[in-house]
């Protein structure tokens, strides 16, 4: 599984979501909560629109802003319809002050 470096952690605001295109497109959600950081491919799988720039709650829950779908950012899983489908979660490190995320080979290609 490639690893990416994404970011700088200095970068990353906490409770702020930082959208990032990686060379293939693929466009990469990060969002610091307390000590946690989440990615996420900002990507919504019930219409294919952005997710990334909808409401996120306190337990990493994001609101697709198109349609209201639900997804939680810690596996991914959609919590609310009109969503049934994942969105790709990342694993994150960070390392020397830099993050880091895995991507898995079947979401890289």
């Amino acid at each position: 599984m490639p690893k990416i470096k994404i970011a700088q952690a200095a970068q990353i605001q906490n409770e702020r979501t930082h959208i990032f295109t990686l060379a293939d497109g693929k466009r990469v959600a990060l969002r610091q909560m307390n000590e946690t950081i989440y990615a996420f491919e900002d990507r919504c799988s019930h219409d294919d629109g952005e997710v990334a720039t909808g409401p996120i709650n306190e337990q990493a829950v994001v609101e697709c802003p198109r349609h209201g779908a639900r997804f939680d950012l810690k596996t991914g899983k959609a919590v609310r319809m009109p969503a049934i489908m994942p969105i790709e979660v990342y694993p994150v490190e960070v390392k020397n002050g830099e993050i880091w995320i895995t991507i898995p080979e079947s979401a890289a290609s």
